[in-house]
């Protein structure tokens, strides 16, 4: 222990120096905004607060829906503003960098940012804005913009101009459908040889009456196969 000499005055202790704000360091959050108000969204997320608002709402499953669902959308949403740039209602710079950031959704760029249940309320309205939020916020980075500027580019008067999910959603399920069913077309394309190989062994046996498929009474299983048979040669 070191003495102070006698008459010495008391030395100061350094002021404590106050803590600064961390500046250099990015948000994780931003602000969203919708008609139900401000939301708070991971800062590096393409979607925004209709997104964020679903996937609180309906934690249903935790499942996402296909990914060819998510294609066939973009698809509609490209040709949607092709369109509406051909007949003038869209501004061609916006519609340009809508058709750029759906192409990137085509592309599997962005598919960490659906994330709406894919069991939800509403006849697929989340899982919409899900997508026209995702190429809305693309977009306005496309144009030099940042995430959210829905003065850009605006998910509802741009991105779903001219379009309803009543509309956009049972169209993409055939899309969908119709990419995902390809290898199966083609093997009923296969299949009338078959079903008329296994006709012949089997003509004298019954089969149960099927009232979905309009047969209500008992048939011969060598008749259903020759149905089967004709219908695979339409399809």
């Amino acid at each position: 222990m070191v003495e102070r000499p006698q008459g010495a005055a008391p030395q100061e202790s350094p002021p404590r120096r106050r803590s600064m704000p961390d500046v250099t360091s990015k948000p994780t959050t931003r602000i969203e905004r919708d008609s139900l108000g401000a939301l708070e969204v991971p800062a590096d997320a393409y979607y925004g607060a209709q997104t964020a608002r679903a996937v609180a709402n309906f934690p249903v499953s935790g499942e996402r829906l296909h990914v060819e669902m998510v294609r066939a959308a973009a698809r509609i949403k490209i040709a949607a503003a092709r369109a509406n740039m051909e007949v003038g209602a869209l501004d061609r710079k916006k519609g340009e960098a809508i058709v750029q950031a759906a192409e990137e959704v085509l592309a599997g760029k962005l598919d960490r940012d659906f994330v709406v249940d894919a069991y939800q309320a509403g006849a697929g309205t989340s899982f919409h804005m899900n997508v026209n939020e995702v190429i809305a916020n693309r977009a306005c980075e496309i144009l030099g913009g940042k995430r959210g500027d829905t003065t850009l580019v605006s998910p509802n008067d741009h991105v779903n101009m001219a379009q309803s999910t009543n509309d956009v959603i049972p169209t993409a399920m055939r899309l969908a459908v119709h990419a995902l069913s390809g290898p199966s077309s083609r093997r009923c394309r296969r299949s009338p040889a078959r079903w008329g190989a296994a006709r012949r062994p089997s003509r004298g046996c019954s089969s149960r009456g099927a009232p979905i498929c309009k047969t209500r009474c008992r048939s011969r299983w060598g008749r259903s196969s020759r149905d089967i048979r004709s219908a695979s040669r339409a399809g």
